[in-house]
Protein backbone atom coordinates (compact mmCIF):
# COMPACT_ATOMS: atom_id res chain seq x y z
CA UNK A 1 0.00 0.00 0.00
CA UNK A 2 1.24 3.30 -1.31
CA UNK A 3 -0.15 6.44 1.04
CA UNK A 4 0.34 9.76 -0.52
CA UNK A 5 -1.72 13.28 0.19
CA UNK A 6 -5.05 12.91 -0.96
CA UNK A 7 -3.88 9.62 -2.96
CA UNK A 8 -4.34 5.92 -1.83
CA UNK A 9 -2.76 2.55 -3.89
CA UNK A 10 -3.24 -0.86 -3.00
CA UNK A 11 -1.31 -3.52 -4.88
CA UNK A 12 -3.07 -6.59 -4.38
CA UNK A 13 -0.38 -9.46 -4.53
CA UNK A 14 -0.73 -12.09 -7.55
CA UNK A 15 0.58 -15.28 -6.41
CA UNK A 16 -1.94 -15.37 -3.44
CA UNK A 17 -5.03 -14.02 -5.68
CA UNK A 18 -3.93 -16.76 -7.87
CA UNK A 19 -3.95 -19.35 -4.98
CA UNK A 20 -7.23 -18.30 -3.69
CA UNK A 21 -8.96 -18.11 -7.06
CA UNK A 22 -7.26 -21.78 -7.93
CA UNK A 23 -5.33 -20.47 -11.04
CA UNK A 24 -1.98 -19.74 -12.38
CA UNK A 25 -0.53 -16.39 -11.41
CA UNK A 26 0.36 -15.68 -15.17
CA UNK A 27 -2.61 -15.61 -16.09
CA UNK A 28 -4.14 -12.60 -14.09
CA UNK A 29 -3.88 -9.27 -15.80
CA UNK A 30 -0.91 -7.73 -13.16
CA UNK A 31 -2.32 -4.22 -14.18
CA UNK A 32 -5.72 -4.80 -12.48
CA UNK A 33 -3.64 -5.44 -9.35
CA UNK A 34 -2.93 -2.30 -8.63
CA UNK A 35 -5.87 -0.21 -6.98
CA UNK A 36 -5.85 3.65 -7.04
CA UNK A 37 -8.25 5.94 -5.43
CA UNK A 38 -7.92 9.38 -4.09
CA UNK A 39 -9.34 10.36 -0.44
CA UNK A 40 -10.17 12.68 2.19
CA UNK A 41 -10.19 12.57 5.42
CA UNK A 42 -13.28 14.06 7.06
CA UNK A 43 -13.85 15.05 10.75
CA UNK A 44 -16.91 16.06 11.98
CA UNK A 45 -16.39 16.06 16.39
CA UNK A 46 -15.28 12.97 17.29
CA UNK A 47 -15.87 11.32 13.83
CA UNK A 48 -13.15 10.97 11.37
CA UNK A 49 -14.09 9.63 8.35
CA UNK A 50 -11.48 8.45 5.27
CA UNK A 51 -13.60 9.35 1.70
CA UNK A 52 -12.63 7.16 -0.74
CA UNK A 53 -12.88 8.10 -4.28
CA UNK A 54 -15.07 10.65 -5.67
CA UNK A 55 -17.91 11.84 -3.23
CA UNK A 56 -21.47 11.57 -4.41
CA UNK A 57 -23.42 14.82 -3.23
CA UNK A 58 -24.15 13.98 0.82
CA UNK A 59 -26.25 15.66 2.20
CA UNK A 60 -25.53 17.23 5.73
CA UNK A 61 -28.51 17.20 7.24
CA UNK A 62 -27.21 18.32 11.08
CA UNK A 63 -25.81 21.50 8.91
CA UNK A 64 -29.01 22.04 6.99
CA UNK A 65 -31.00 21.59 10.61
CA UNK A 66 -28.79 23.94 12.07
CA UNK A 67 -29.01 26.56 9.04
CA UNK A 68 -32.19 26.29 9.59
CA UNK A 69 -32.45 26.94 13.05
CA UNK A 70 -30.22 29.62 12.71
CA UNK A 71 -33.10 31.23 10.42
CA UNK A 72 -35.66 30.93 13.02
CA UNK A 73 -33.99 32.22 15.27
CA UNK A 74 -33.33 35.57 13.30
CA UNK A 75 -36.94 35.79 12.36
CA UNK A 76 -37.70 35.40 16.24
CA UNK A 77 -35.10 38.37 17.27
CA UNK A 78 -36.28 40.58 14.27
CA UNK A 79 -40.05 40.35 15.60
CA UNK A 80 -38.77 41.41 18.99
CA UNK A 81 -38.47 37.94 21.11
CA UNK A 82 -35.41 38.36 23.27
CA UNK A 83 -32.52 35.81 22.88
CA UNK A 84 -32.95 34.21 26.67
CA UNK A 85 -36.91 33.65 25.25
CA UNK A 86 -35.88 31.57 22.60
CA UNK A 87 -33.05 30.02 24.31
CA UNK A 88 -35.98 28.72 27.04
CA UNK A 89 -38.50 27.92 24.23
CA UNK A 90 -35.86 26.16 22.37
CA UNK A 91 -34.43 24.06 24.88
CA UNK A 92 -30.71 25.65 24.02
CA UNK A 93 -28.08 27.61 25.69
CA UNK A 94 -27.85 31.36 24.66
CA UNK A 95 -24.32 30.80 23.96
CA UNK A 96 -25.64 28.72 21.56
CA UNK A 97 -28.13 30.56 19.43
CA UNK A 98 -25.32 33.39 19.54
CA UNK A 99 -22.98 30.62 18.21
CA UNK A 100 -25.30 29.77 14.95
CA UNK A 101 -26.88 32.83 14.41
CA UNK A 102 -24.32 33.93 11.95
CA UNK A 103 -25.19 31.01 9.86
CA UNK A 104 -28.80 32.69 9.11
CA UNK A 105 -26.31 34.74 6.75
CA UNK A 106 -24.56 32.47 4.54
CA UNK A 107 -24.39 33.68 0.89
CA UNK A 108 -27.49 31.90 -1.17
CA UNK A 109 -24.72 30.01 -3.60
CA UNK A 110 -23.18 28.25 -0.08
CA UNK A 111 -26.71 27.06 1.04
CA UNK A 112 -27.69 26.16 -2.34
CA UNK A 113 -24.32 24.09 -2.47
CA UNK A 114 -25.55 22.75 0.96
CA UNK A 115 -29.19 21.90 0.62
CA UNK A 116 -27.59 19.62 -2.89
CA UNK A 117 -25.23 18.12 -0.99
CA UNK A 118 -22.15 19.58 -3.07
CA UNK A 119 -20.95 21.42 -0.45
CA UNK A 120 -16.62 20.77 0.12
CA UNK A 121 -16.37 17.73 2.99
CA UNK A 122 -14.83 20.14 5.72
CA UNK A 123 -17.65 22.36 5.32
CA UNK A 124 -19.52 21.85 8.47
CA UNK A 125 -21.23 23.55 11.34
CA UNK A 126 -18.45 23.52 13.87
CA UNK A 127 -15.96 24.80 10.74
CA UNK A 128 -19.14 27.95 10.39
CA UNK A 129 -18.73 28.67 13.72
CA UNK A 130 -14.89 29.23 14.06
CA UNK A 131 -14.60 29.93 10.80
CA UNK A 132 -14.75 33.86 11.31
CA UNK A 133 -17.03 34.42 8.56
CA UNK A 134 -17.05 37.67 6.72
CA UNK A 135 -20.40 39.45 5.89
CA UNK A 136 -19.69 39.88 1.97
CA UNK A 137 -21.20 36.92 0.30
CA UNK A 138 -18.79 37.11 -2.00
CA UNK A 139 -16.38 36.71 0.45
CA UNK A 140 -17.87 34.11 2.02
CA UNK A 141 -17.83 32.09 -0.94
CA UNK A 142 -13.92 32.74 -1.70
CA UNK A 143 -13.23 31.36 1.45
CA UNK A 144 -15.23 28.65 1.42
CA UNK A 145 -13.89 27.94 -1.74
CA UNK A 146 -10.40 27.02 -0.48
CA UNK A 147 -11.75 24.51 1.52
Amino acid sequence: MRIAPGRVAITVAAEVLAERLQIAPERLDTACLVLEAPFRIRRRGVETRVVLGERPAEIDRVLIRNLMKARGWLTALTRGEACAEIALREGVSKQRIQRLLPLAFLAPDIVQMIAEGRQPLDLTTEWLINADLPVGWADQSALTARL
